[in-house]
């Protein structure tokens, strides 16, 4: 038996018993069978109860002059229905007719005329029925593209024999934008014919939704003769609240007055959830009992408080006090699935989060790029349901027997499912029918990628003193319209980092079509004869591809001195242009542009003082304080800060390596007031901190199910609380609403104005040892003594604090670059 369509961004579903109970469908609601009516009662409907999706019949017989509700669908009457000509109507209007001999009949042999009109969910109409030559009774109908279902029907409610909908006075809300049907009929076959005037009007806007908030706590509300109707004459309330994709809450409705009943709703008026009696007795909740129903995706939600109509079609609907209370019950839990992977025995549990049509589901997160393809697949010994949630908290995909029997796959069928953004996605593994359970099999697949691979162009490479940089290419064969990338790395033989070229540690990206980049490794033009040394560079971390069989070379630089000269960087024997050369290579890990180095150069010898060492320390201090560093280097210094305080057992939140990556990643062709440098640290910035989240050292200490709250206090932790409540708070609502995204909430952290002021000094010393020393603070020294105690760098920051942050007065620059390490270095 062919189940009904559980459609994602279908047209808004009615509130009404009929379609609730026909229909069944909207967001994770069309499996809800549940109506609005009790099981077994006797609605009086002259059309039945109509139960099922089709042209409902009206049944021949009369019982206290309502039609009876035997609850049998008709077919001969539902063929009268589809066959009678339908008169398109726009709203409002008044029109007179004739009820004739040549109009339509139904099979109890009164006449009828049917009139079309498009209608809105939410707007607010009326319908009356007027004749004096007969009593008059009208039906409001609705098509869901295949069929007619009924929403209200009226006979009296006009006054005397006069038929309206909603009865007496007052507007009822349509609960869907579609088509709707009007019935203008006659009560019995003996006064079956004569004149009659229709009305349909309208009121402005749509009915009112109170505010409310998850969590808000008890919520006392009145349902009375003046609020809200639907077709069916039952009054409601309204409440809207903003919800977030995986966010879990428990609604409850109780009343001494009346039956209670209760939906959820999307922003679009899908219904997501219903509940008749499931708080107990005649009160209502979601979900029923106990526990929590998850939030399926980021928006806004409508709660509708109503009531069951009474058995009795003549009586007047209910009203009455109500008590409404959302319940917060934080984040459902997620689990980790990378593409490639398939997860076995996986169980579905009565223990498990639940959507709002109450059932079973878990959640899995990965990380997915705009324009990847993935397939996501699940079967299981019950009927498989999946959702596909994208970073900003939409359902983009769902599926039920896609896979095949009733296993589920996204994409249906075969093939693959594109990603539309970068970003954190969410698989929602469910099944079809509520409070079912199961073990299952879940996989997150995506095609074989065409072989691609990189490899280093030569095995060998040349560089030479004074040459400022050896040049490596990266090519890739095999498929080449995608883009790929590929880390590097250097390591020392008998050249090293300290002394010979500046350490590398990056990442290499080609462009769609682009088949071969090249990198630069700096040399420094040390004054030592050191014959032609030689360092490695690998290879790593392919991304989009594979490593070709050169993964590593030999980088041999070839020495231009004939004997130990002094150093360059010593008093007596100071090469200047030597001196700012090197500080872009050990503060900006770049070569330096002409104009730069030119400026610098002149600001060692002219700075205003005679003692031309003071200019060397300006000079020097200058790269740590400047722009380029402070949004390169700094930067990385706090976002590791943030993201995970400071290292275990040491004052200090990185190391050399790291440092040396994430500033060479952020400063990628940066260079301050040349070309588009703005644009470019940017996007760099942007790439920086979407790559430090996917991380798996990030991930595993933030798992995608926790939640918005727990995520910016742990940030806030680590930084040493510098966030204020607002700052906080403000964090954690875009976290929560997906305006941002952990990669935003972690950059907005680290360029808080309250953490760089805290970590300024603390950093200026960390960068003297990174920059001039080329070592972390604890590593052996020139004296070939580590420090684990961090002796050195405690002492200079002491110093530093000493003198408020002068590092002139503090003499810290000035002991740096007079120091025997730094100037051993590069000569005697």
């Amino acid at each position: 038996m062919t189940r009904p369509p559980r459609p994602l961004h279908a047209t808004a579903l009615v509130f009404s018993l009929v379609i609730f109970a026909a229909a069944g469908a909207g967001l994770f609601g069309a499996r809800a069978s549940a109506a609005r009516q009790k099981s077994g009662s006797a609605a009086g409907s002259k059309l039945g109860d109509a139960a099922v999706k089709t042209r409902t019949a009206l049944g021949p017989s009369r019982r206290a002059g309502k039609r009876p509700s035997d609850g049998a669908a008709q077919a001969g009457a539902a063929a009268a229905i589809a066959a009678c000509v339908e008169t398109p109507i726009s709203i409002p209007t008044t029109l007179n007719a004739t009820l004739t001999t040549d109009d339509c009949q139904l099979q109890d042999a009164t006449r009828y005329d049917v009139y079309r009109f498009n209608g809105t969910a939410g707007q607010q109409v009326s319908v009356t029925l007027t004749s004096a030559d007969f009593d008059a009774y009208l039906f409001l109908m609705i098509s869901d593209g295949q069929s007619l279902v009924v929403l209200g029907e009226d006979n009296d409610g006009g006054g005397g024999t006069n038929a309206r909908i909603p009865s007496g006075s007052g507007v009822a809300t349509l609960p869907y934008t579609g088509t709707y049907y009007i019935l203008a009929n006659a009560l019995e076959p003996s006064d079956t014919l004569g004149n009659y005037t229709l009305t349909v009007a309208t009121l402005g806007g749509t009915c009112p939704a109170s505010p409310a908030a998850i969590g808000f706590g008890t919520r006392h509300g009145t349902l009375f003769t003046g609020d809200c109707r639907f077709v069916d004459d039952t009054f409601y309330d309204a409440y809207s609240f903003s919800g977030t994709a995986g966010q879990q809450v428990s609604i409850s409705l109780s009343s001494d007055s009346f039956d209670a009943v209760l939906y959820l709703l999307d922003g679009n008026r899908n219904v997501l959830g219903l509940s008749d009696d499931g708080g107990g007795g005649t009160n209502a909740r979601l979900p029923a009992t106990s526990g929590f129903v998850t939030l399926p995706f980021t928006g806004s939600y409508l709660i509708v408080v109503s009531e069951i109509p009474p058995d009795d079609i003549d009586a007047p609907p209910a009203t009455g006090a109500y008590t409404l209370l959302l319940g917060d019950g934080g984040m459902c839990p997620s689990a980790p699935i990378t593409v490639g992977q398939t997860i076995n025995n996986a169980s579905l549990s009565a223990g498990d989060c639940k959507l709002p049509d109450e059932s079973f589901f878990d959640l899995y997160t990965f990380s997915g790029t705009a324009g990847q393809q993935v397939a996501v697949h699940m079967s299981g010994d019950f009927d498989a349901y999946l959702y596909l949630v994208g970073p900003d908290g939409q359902v983009i995909a769902e599926d039920d027997d896609g896979g095949g029997g009733t296993s589920a796959r996204i994409p249906a069928g075969t093939g693959f499912f594109t990603l539309p953004t970068t970003g954190t996605y969410r698989i929602i593994a469910n099944q079809f029918s509520a409070g079912t359970t199961g073990t299952y099999t879940l996989s997150l697949t995506a095609p074989a990628p065409p072989s691609t691979t990189l490899q280093l162009t030569h095995t060998t490479y040349n560089g030479a003193e004074g040459g400022i940089f050896a040049t490596l290419t990266v090519t890739r064969a095999g498929f080449v319209a995608s883009e790929v990338s590929v880390g590097y790395f250097t390591t020392d033989g008998t050249a090293t980092e300290r002394k010979d070229y500046t350490a590398a540690v990056g990442r290499v990206r080609l462009a769609a079509n682009e088949t071969s980049r090249s990198f630069n490794v700096l040399i420094t033009d040390d004054r030592f004869d050191d014959d032609n040394e030689s360092f490695t560079v690998t290879l790593t971390a392919p991304g989009g591809a594979t490593l070709g069989p050169q993964t590593s070379a030999t980088v041999t630089i070839a020495d231009n001195d004939a004997a130990d000269g002094p150093s360059p960087v010593k008093e007596g024997s100071i090469d200047t242009e030597f001196f700012v050369r090197q500080h872009y290579a050990d503060f900006l890990n770049r070569a330096p542009d002409a104009s730069g180095l030119a400026f610098w150069v002149g600001q060692t010898t002219g700075c205003g003082n005679p003692d031309l060492l003071v200019c060397r320390v300006n000079v020097s201090a200058a790269f740590f304080l400047s722009i380029e560093f402070q949004e390169t280097g700094f930067l990385t210094y706090r976002a590791h800060k943030v993201a995970y305080g400071n290292l275990p057992g040491k004052p200090v939140p990185l190391t050399l390596r790291e440092f040396l990556a994430g500033s060479r990643r952020i400063g990628e062709g940066v260079a301050v007031n040349v070309g588009n440098w703005e644009a470019q640290l940017e996007a760099n910035k942007v790439a920086f901190f979407n790559e430090f989240v996917a991380d798996s050292r990030f991930t595993a200490l933030y798992p995608q199910g926790m939640s918005s709250a727990a995520f910016v206090d742990a940030l806030n932790a680590n930084a040493g609380g510098v966030l204020s409540t607002a700052e906080r708070n403000a964090l954690v609502a875009d976290l929560g609403s997906s305006a941002k995204t952990r990669a935003q909430v972690l950059r907005a952290v680290a360029e808080d104005a309250d953490l760089a002021q805290r970590e300024f000094r603390p950093a200026f010393v960390l960068a003297q040892y990174f920059g001039y020393l080329r070592r972390n603070p604890d590593d052996a020294g020139f004296d070939g003594q580590p420090d684990p105690n961090f002796v050195g760098y405690n002492f200079w920051l002491g110093k530093l604090n000493q003198f408020n942050g002068n590092y002139v007065e503090a003499e810290m620059v000035k002991a740096f670059i007079t120091s025997l390490e730094y100037q051993n270095r590069f000569g005697q």
